[in-house]
Protein backbone atom coordinates (compact mmCIF):
# COMPACT_ATOMS: atom_id res chain seq x y z
CA UNK A 1 0.00 0.00 0.00
CA UNK A 2 2.88 2.35 0.77
CA UNK A 3 4.12 2.10 -2.82
CA UNK A 4 0.64 3.04 -4.08
CA UNK A 5 0.53 6.03 -1.73
CA UNK A 6 3.98 7.22 -2.77
CA UNK A 7 2.97 6.84 -6.43
CA UNK A 8 0.14 9.33 -5.83
CA UNK A 9 2.76 11.96 -5.00
CA UNK A 10 4.13 11.62 -8.54
CA UNK A 11 0.86 12.70 -10.18
CA UNK A 12 1.22 15.85 -12.27
CA UNK A 13 -1.91 17.39 -10.75
CA UNK A 14 -0.10 18.14 -7.51
CA UNK A 15 -3.14 17.03 -5.53
CA UNK A 16 -1.02 14.64 -3.49
CA UNK A 17 2.05 16.77 -2.83
CA UNK A 18 3.56 15.80 0.53
CA UNK A 19 1.10 12.91 0.85
CA UNK A 20 3.62 10.53 2.41
CA UNK A 21 4.61 13.20 4.91
CA UNK A 22 0.94 13.77 5.79
CA UNK A 23 0.44 10.04 6.35
CA UNK A 24 3.30 10.08 8.83
CA UNK A 25 2.48 13.35 10.59
CA UNK A 26 -1.33 13.04 10.68
CA UNK A 27 -1.30 9.30 11.26
CA UNK A 28 -4.16 9.32 13.79
CA UNK A 29 -6.47 11.19 11.38
CA UNK A 30 -5.47 8.88 8.52
CA UNK A 31 -5.98 5.82 10.72
CA UNK A 32 -9.46 7.04 11.62
CA UNK A 33 -10.29 7.58 7.94
CA UNK A 34 -8.75 4.26 6.91
CA UNK A 35 -10.70 2.32 9.55
CA UNK A 36 -14.03 3.95 8.71
CA UNK A 37 -16.54 1.40 7.49
CA UNK A 38 -17.48 3.71 4.59
CA UNK A 39 -14.20 5.47 3.89
CA UNK A 40 -15.58 6.83 0.61
CA UNK A 41 -18.06 8.93 2.62
CA UNK A 42 -15.79 9.81 5.54
CA UNK A 43 -13.98 13.13 5.89
CA UNK A 44 -10.33 13.07 4.93
CA UNK A 45 -7.65 14.56 7.17
CA UNK A 46 -7.49 18.34 6.95
CA UNK A 47 -4.55 18.59 4.53
CA UNK A 48 -6.46 16.57 1.90
CA UNK A 49 -10.04 17.48 2.77
CA UNK A 50 -10.47 19.62 -0.36
CA UNK A 51 -9.18 17.20 -3.02
CA UNK A 52 -11.50 16.58 -5.95
CA UNK A 53 -13.86 13.63 -6.02
CA UNK A 54 -11.77 12.10 -8.77
CA UNK A 55 -8.63 12.35 -6.67
CA UNK A 56 -10.50 10.79 -3.78
CA UNK A 57 -11.18 7.82 -6.07
CA UNK A 58 -7.43 7.54 -6.66
CA UNK A 59 -6.84 7.66 -2.92
CA UNK A 60 -9.39 4.91 -2.33
CA UNK A 61 -7.77 2.83 -5.05
CA UNK A 62 -4.43 3.20 -3.32
CA UNK A 63 -5.55 2.65 0.26
CA UNK A 64 -9.04 1.14 0.39
CA UNK A 65 -9.68 -0.78 -2.84
CA UNK A 66 -12.47 -2.64 -1.04
CA UNK A 67 -14.53 0.59 -1.09
CA UNK A 68 -13.72 1.62 -4.66
CA UNK A 69 -16.77 0.02 -6.28
CA UNK A 70 -19.12 1.93 -4.00
CA UNK A 71 -17.24 5.17 -4.58
CA UNK A 72 -17.22 4.69 -8.35
CA UNK A 73 -20.96 4.07 -8.39
CA UNK A 74 -21.58 7.28 -6.44
CA UNK A 75 -19.17 9.23 -8.67
CA UNK A 76 -20.81 7.99 -11.87
CA UNK A 77 -24.29 8.61 -10.47
CA UNK A 78 -23.42 12.20 -9.63
CA UNK A 79 -21.39 12.89 -12.79
CA UNK A 80 -23.39 11.08 -15.46
CA UNK A 81 -26.74 10.12 -14.01
CA UNK A 82 -28.70 7.16 -12.78
CA UNK A 83 -28.97 5.53 -16.19
CA UNK A 84 -25.28 4.58 -16.00
CA UNK A 85 -25.53 3.01 -12.55
CA UNK A 86 -28.92 1.36 -12.25
CA UNK A 87 -29.28 -1.90 -14.12
CA UNK A 88 -32.53 -2.14 -16.00
CA UNK A 89 -34.61 -5.28 -15.89
CA UNK A 90 -34.01 -7.47 -18.92
CA UNK A 91 -36.89 -7.42 -21.40
CA UNK A 92 -36.41 -10.88 -22.88
CA UNK A 93 -39.14 -10.32 -25.48
CA UNK A 94 -37.46 -7.16 -26.81
CA UNK A 95 -34.10 -8.94 -26.72
CA UNK A 96 -35.52 -11.79 -28.78
CA UNK A 97 -36.86 -9.35 -31.37
CA UNK A 98 -33.35 -7.86 -31.74
CA UNK A 99 -31.79 -11.25 -32.35
CA UNK A 100 -31.57 -13.21 -35.60
CA UNK A 101 -29.97 -16.36 -36.93
CA UNK A 102 -26.68 -14.48 -37.22
CA UNK A 103 -27.18 -12.34 -34.08
CA UNK A 104 -27.52 -14.75 -31.17
CA UNK A 105 -28.35 -13.86 -27.59
CA UNK A 106 -25.55 -14.46 -25.13
CA UNK A 107 -25.98 -14.08 -21.37
CA UNK A 108 -23.23 -13.74 -18.79
CA UNK A 109 -24.92 -14.40 -15.49
CA UNK A 110 -24.12 -13.80 -11.88
CA UNK A 111 -24.97 -16.02 -8.91
CA UNK A 112 -28.69 -15.99 -8.22
CA UNK A 113 -29.70 -15.02 -11.77
CA UNK A 114 -31.80 -17.66 -13.50
CA UNK A 115 -33.24 -16.75 -16.94
CA UNK A 116 -34.28 -20.26 -18.05
CA UNK A 117 -37.91 -19.70 -17.03
CA UNK A 118 -38.09 -16.59 -19.21
CA UNK A 119 -36.30 -18.40 -22.03
CA UNK A 120 -38.83 -21.25 -21.86
CA UNK A 121 -41.66 -18.69 -21.94
CA UNK A 122 -40.25 -17.02 -25.07
CA UNK A 123 -39.58 -20.40 -26.70
CA UNK A 124 -43.23 -21.34 -26.15
CA UNK A 125 -44.51 -17.92 -27.29
CA UNK A 126 -42.61 -18.08 -30.57
CA UNK A 127 -43.03 -21.80 -31.25
CA UNK A 128 -39.52 -22.97 -30.44
CA UNK A 129 -40.31 -25.47 -27.69
CA UNK A 130 -39.36 -28.41 -29.90
CA UNK A 131 -36.19 -26.57 -31.00
CA UNK A 132 -34.91 -25.59 -27.55
CA UNK A 133 -32.27 -27.58 -25.71
CA UNK A 134 -30.85 -26.92 -22.25
CA UNK A 135 -27.58 -28.53 -21.21
CA UNK A 136 -26.37 -28.34 -17.63
CA UNK A 137 -22.64 -28.00 -18.03
CA UNK A 138 -20.49 -30.18 -15.90
CA UNK A 139 -17.95 -32.90 -16.19
CA UNK A 140 -18.17 -34.65 -19.56
CA UNK A 141 -20.70 -32.26 -21.15
CA UNK A 142 -18.20 -30.30 -23.28
CA UNK A 143 -18.43 -32.55 -26.37
CA UNK A 144 -22.22 -32.69 -26.18
CA UNK A 145 -22.38 -28.90 -25.85
CA UNK A 146 -20.00 -28.42 -28.78
CA UNK A 147 -22.06 -30.75 -31.01
CA UNK A 148 -25.27 -29.03 -29.92
CA UNK A 149 -23.85 -25.57 -30.70
CA UNK A 150 -22.84 -26.67 -34.18
CA UNK A 151 -26.28 -28.24 -34.68
CA UNK A 152 -28.02 -25.10 -33.41
CA UNK A 153 -26.00 -22.92 -35.80
CA UNK A 154 -26.78 -25.24 -38.71
CA UNK A 155 -30.47 -25.86 -38.03
CA UNK A 156 -31.58 -22.67 -36.30
CA UNK A 157 -32.37 -24.27 -32.97
CA UNK A 158 -31.89 -22.76 -29.54
CA UNK A 159 -29.42 -23.93 -26.94
CA UNK A 160 -28.98 -22.86 -23.34
CA UNK A 161 -25.74 -23.88 -21.63
CA UNK A 162 -26.07 -23.60 -17.88
CA UNK A 163 -23.28 -23.72 -15.34
CA UNK A 164 -24.94 -24.94 -12.19
CA UNK A 165 -21.92 -23.94 -10.10
CA UNK A 166 -22.74 -20.27 -10.70
CA UNK A 167 -26.37 -20.52 -9.66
Amino acid sequence: MWANCKALEDLQSGAFNNFGQSLEQDNLQWKKWYNDEKAEEADLPKAFKEISKFHKLLLLRAMRPDRLTYALSAFILESMGEVYVEQSVLDIDATYKESSAITPIFFVLFPGVEPSGELNFIATKYGFTNKFLTISMGQGQEKRAERSLLDAAKNGTWICLENLHLM
